[in-house]
């Protein structure tokens, strides 16, 4: 005697774990951030040349987008990837704006500035930072502080 198994439907819709990103919720990115901030400042560091000071913002930066794209990030390695990606790229976005702001006030692009905070790095404000980005909390005050911080930077 033998028994019958129904047909698969093929049209069925497959199911996909809910809770299939690699990043499923605020604690595991401020894990992330916890494990990685400071290697990820210093790769920002070392691509900045003589912006350091910019270093923070910029992972702070990727931080935020590796928010934003979580539910496409369905393992570790994807979120390193970004992370590498969004550093690179922001540094080359800061490096970028710099130079043109240094053009714009007559400064010259070559020149090389100092800045007070280049060495100090402070992980309770910038994940600080991350969370206002990632809940959408920043004011335009803040927002214009930034601003103002990045010319300032800049010149």
């Amino acid at each position: 005697m033998s028994t019958s198994v129904p047909p698969r439907d093929a049209n069925a819709p497959k199911q996909i774990p809910v809770n299939s990103s690699a990043i499923p919720d605020e604690q595991a990115l401020r894990r992330l951030f916890d494990a990685e901030f400071t290697k990820w400042v210093e790769n920002a560091k070392s691509q900045l040349g003589d912006a350091p000071g910019l270093a923070s913002r910029v992972v702070e930066l990727a931080f935020i987008n590796v928010w934003k794209q979580r539910q496409t990030l369905r393992d570790d390695k994807q979120v390193q990837t970004l992370l590498t990606d969004e550093v690179r790229h922001g540094s080359a976005r800061a490096l970028s704006r710099r130079s043109a702001a240094s053009r714009f006030s007559g400064q010259g692009g070559g020149e090389k500035t100092a800045h007070a905070s280049a060495g100090t790095v402070d992980p309770a404000k910038s994940w600080s930072e991350i969370e206002k980005g990632i809940h959408g909390g920043a004011s335009d005050a803040a927002h214009a502080a930034a601003a103002g911080a990045s010319r300032h930077e800049a010149a």
